[in-house]
């Protein structure tokens, strides 16, 4: 130890994570998020005649869990994205 006091400071450095967008067309899901952030991304409800039939990304990456899940969810990509929600129409037999 020193034989007087000594006074020593400490400086804290923080490393910000990158945010992106993510757009949801047709579905909730909008807003920023970090790179590597669960996203979770939901269909809205389909017009009369109609289902849920996929998810299409439209712009920028990323890996969805299930394209066909009209609920689901994806890691942050290190890129703005934008995800649509996309619906057929019911046909029955005649």
């Amino acid at each position: 130890m020193p034989a007087e006091d000594t006074e020593v400071k400490l400086t804290a450095q923080y490393e910000t994570i990158p945010s992106h967008t993510v757009t949801v067309v047709n579905g909730t899901g909008d807003g920023t998020y970090r790179e590597g952030q669960t996203v979770t991304i939901k269909a809205n409800p389909s017009a009369e005649g109609q289902m849920f039939s996929h998810w299409e990304i439209t712009a920028g990456n990323a890996v969805l869990a299930d394209i066909t899940d009209a609920e689901t969810t994806f890691s942050m990509p290190e890129k703005d994205i934008t995800v649509e929600a996309c619906y057929k129409e019911i046909t029955y037999p005649v």
